[in-house]
């Protein structure tokens, strides 16, 4: 398990634009970590074609490989298409804690997170991808900046909860998403599935009152802490108690680039590394429950 990162175009304005981009992905899933299952009908990126408009083309299945995988399983739904514009990119992602062989995830599972470009991708700008994987986490910021220089872009995050130590436990694991749509209709949007005790999956929150995932008391536009440390803001979890997250954090764009990593200790004084996402957006859609967010960016795990 690793985090890696890569630059390239992302067309899709033709077949073979949709498979570059998509078996790309796919790929680096592999690399970083997470194992892909034998489930039958999955995606087949020598063949498979663009599908219309708010659609995808197919699907594939992965599963963590961490420590409590045989105890608390992690299993995710990657679906691939077009967005609301015909040469828009689509991902989609789903949890659940079983599959079925077939491409149903079973058991305890989430609701379905979109991030869905309306805007036309066919010229050869390159764009950055994050991907995290890591005991207990999978971070994917995918195509860093290509909504426009305000959007997160396409940001999915799974973290199990931790203990008072930071370590992951198989209680549960929280979902965070953010579209690179930059309206107030595509705030960030989280849900919470619960493992132990009674299994159940929360409500998904996805609208801007009530999917907050930070608070930044007197909003400062620049930094105010000195010698060298960065300001960095917890993010909170509803699990239905409220506990910090351990692997993401609300930077200041102006402190912590896109890309950018710095160390923080946001759970018992342990030190991690985090990378900052995209731009939140410039509305009420970004990754904290304030307006006009356009200064704070999104930081997850990257180790």
């Amino acid at each position: 398990m690793t985090a890696i990162s890569w630059t390239t175009r992302i067309r899709h304005d033709s077949d073979a634009m949709f498979r570059e981009w998509g078996s790309r992905l796919s790929s680096e899933l592999a690399n970083a970590g997470l194992v892909q299952t034998p489930d039958t009908g999955q995606i087949n990126w020598a063949s498979v074609t663009r599908p219309g408009t708010n659609s995808v083309a197919g699907y594939e299945i992965w599963r963590f490989d961490d420590t409590l995988q045989g105890t608390a399983p992690v299993f995710l739904k990657l679906s691939y298409g077009t967005g609301g514009n015909a040469n828009g990119p689509r991902l989609t992602l789903q949890v659940g804690t079983g599959s079925d062989g077939s491409g149903n995830l079973t058991g305890t599972v989430s609701g379905i997170f979109v991030n869905n470009s309306g805007t036309a991708h066919t010229s050869d700008t390159a764009y950055p991808s994050y991907l995290c994987v890591t005991e207990g986490f999978f971070g994917l910021n995918h195509k860093a900046g290509m909504g426009s220089t305000a959007s997160a872009s396409c940001v999915f995050t799974v973290e199990r909860l931790h203990d008072s130590n930071g370590d992951p436990s198989g209680d549960g694991v929280f979902i965070t998403s953010h579209s690179p749509v930059s309206s107030s209709t595509a705030p960030v949007a989280v849900q919470y599935l619960k493992f132990s005790g009674t299994p159940e999956a929360f409500p998904q929150r996805a609208s801007v009152n009530d999917s907050g995932l930070s608070v930044v008391p007197q909003r400062p536009i620049t930094s105010t802490i000195g010698g060298g440390d960065t300001e960095a803001y917890l993010c909170w979890i509803k699990t239905p108690q409220v506990v910090p997250s351990a692997c993401l954090l609300v930077v200041l764009a102006n402190e912590v680039a896109q890309g950018g990593t710095f160390t923080s200790a946001p759970i018992n004084g342990v030190s991690r590394t985090y990378i900052g996402c995209g731009l939140s957006t410039s509305s009420s859609a970004g990754p904290a429950v304030n307006t006009n967010w356009g200064y704070a960016r999104l930081a997850m795990l990257w180790e």
